[in-house]
């Protein structure tokens, strides 16, 4: 008998969930240079993988970001690359119930490789850095943002 498993995949989103009390896998991109997406949730309960249907998903995609939010018992998805021409998408999707839904947000510029959390201290997901996209000031973000009330806010940082 085989073991189900996410399959090998590169630049895949993986953060644990409180409320399931499991570690979630999403997303990625098929190694050795194919250059096909994947979209598809995996728990992890600490013995084995197990897929997650979902009707209405985000298009697939890697070099992405998402992160738990506690306080909304949300999981918060932002931009990444999609697609065999590697495009930036700029989108954030929340899943919560079991759902996705995406939220358009025009301030928040796309980006990949980007990294976020979820500070229980503010009960916020913080997103820093990654890829700019266009590239016209510069290649790398150094930005910080914040999701609250469903929209993106750019935090003013000293230093």
């Amino acid at each position: 008998i085989q073991a189900q498993s996410p399959g090998q995949r590169v630049d895949p989103e993986l953060f644990y969930h409180a409320e399931l009390k499991k570690i979630l896998l999403i997303d990625g991109q098929l190694p050795f240079l194919q250059k096909d997406t994947i979209y598809n949730i995996w728990t992890w309960n600490g013995q084995r993988w197990q897929p997650i249907a979902c009707k209405q998903a985000p298009p697939p995609r890697y070099a992405s970001c998402a992160v738990y939010d506690r306080a909304h018992n949300a999981i918060i998805s932002f931009s990444g690359r999609s697609g065999p021409d590697e495009k930036i998408i700029n989108d954030t999707w929340v899943w919560k119930g079991g759902q996705w839904a995406q939220h358009v947000d025009a301030h928040m510029p796309a980006r990949d490789h980007h990294t976020m959390c979820y500070d229980e201290s503010t009960q916020e997901t913080i997103l820093f850095g990654g890829g700019r996209y266009p590239r016209t000031e510069g290649p790398w973000a150094t930005d910080t943002w914040v999701w609250k009330d469903e929209h993106w806010l750019q935090a003013t940082t000293e230093g």
